[in-house]
């Protein structure tokens, strides 16, 4: 790895930044490459040892220049979530998947030697047909930001086969934790526990019986080191605990560990909103030797701790 650089699309962001911190830890050069005016609070304690470049990755020069003198690039960006790719499709193929082409066109020109692709176990399988979820799973995602997701993953494919372009498509389920962006509708633990601190009502679509895979993202901190082996090339992995939990659940942990009873206001459940979904995640661990293993009290209440602290210092 010795002068191996590693390029992270959406680095400032949530998931993101702990593959920066963890890469740097590594050993690997890494450099950044984000949208203009981008919050880098996610990596102000390691922002002087990395390089930053700013962008837009449907702008096909600026990718070119990101690109330049990379071994690996790991691909956290994204300009939409469920809900908002199920109100602009269009916005959401043209921005991600046309975005992510110039990527992978610039990839195989400058000769990459792998691209590890952030995906989504939550959305590219649909209606589960089988609980957990396998990787081997049909593929039929009844929302917009799985079809693109899944898109995304099939150019990987395609690139693969016609120029060898070496990719590895980590399907997430829902992490939590630190650093997580309080200010869009997406991730429910934190979002939970910052209106809890807020003293707001707690928004819940449907009645609670919603069944999610969530882990603890300080977890994945080991795992992302682990992907520039062989073992991981051209495959996909599914991410997450590997077992369900309904919101109920989640806000019964949450007043156990902090001791309050939430105000909750219910809404009509979401279209969008598939009512089961957690992963099987043998696969990872038998082949690269990394797990989730924090429980939800204990990552519930770091989140906790993080949200408190950041409100009392911006």
């Amino acid at each position: 790895m010795v002068n191996e650089r590693c390029l992270i699309i959406g680095g400032c962001g949530f998931l993101g930044s702990y593959a920066a911190e963890s890469l740097l830890k590594a050993g690997y050069n890494v450099r950044i490459f984000d949208k203009p005016c981008v919050d880098t609070v996610n990596i102000n304690d390691f922002i002087n040892n990395i390089e930053f470049y700013y962008g837009d990755i449907s702008n096909l020069a600026d990718i070119k220049s990101a690109v330049k003198d990379v071994d690996y690039i790991f691909h956290f960006a994204g300009t939409t979530n469920p809900q908002t790719a199920a109100e602009d499709p269009v916005f959401d193929l043209e921005s991600n998947v046309a975005g992510t082409l110039n990527l992978l066109e610039t990839a195989r020109r400058k000769k990459i030697q792998k691209i590890v692709f952030s995906s989504s176990g939550g959305t590219v399988y649909g209606l589960p047909k089988k609980l957990p979820i396998a990787e081997d799973h049909p593929t039929d995602p009844i929302c917009a930001y799985g079809v693109s997701k899944l898109a995304i993953e099939k150019y990987l494919q395609f690139y693969s086969h016609m120029y060898n372009l070496k990719y590895v498509i980590l399907r997430f389920a829902n992490p939590y934790g630190p650093r997580q962006n309080l200010n869009i509708p997406q991730g429910a633990i934190v979002h939970f526990l910052h209106s809890i601190y807020k003293h707001n009502k707690i928004e819940i679509w449907g009645d609670g019986s919603v069944i999610r895979d969530y882990f603890f993202v300080k977890d994945l901190i080991g795992l992302f080191p682990k992907l520039l082996t062989q073992k991981a090339d051209n495959k996909i992995f599914n991410i997450g605990q590997g077992r369900g939990q309904t919101l109920k659940q989640i806000i019964d942990i949450m007043q156990l560990v902090l001791k309050v009873k939430p105000l909750i206001s219910h809404f009509k459940s979401r279209k969008i909103d598939i009512p089961v979904n957690y992963l099987k995640v043998t696969k990872v661990k038998n082949e690269l030797g990394w797990a989730a293993t924090t429980g939800l009290e204990e990552g519930i209440l770091d989140t906790w701790n993080w949200i408190r602290k950041k409100d009392k210092h911006g």
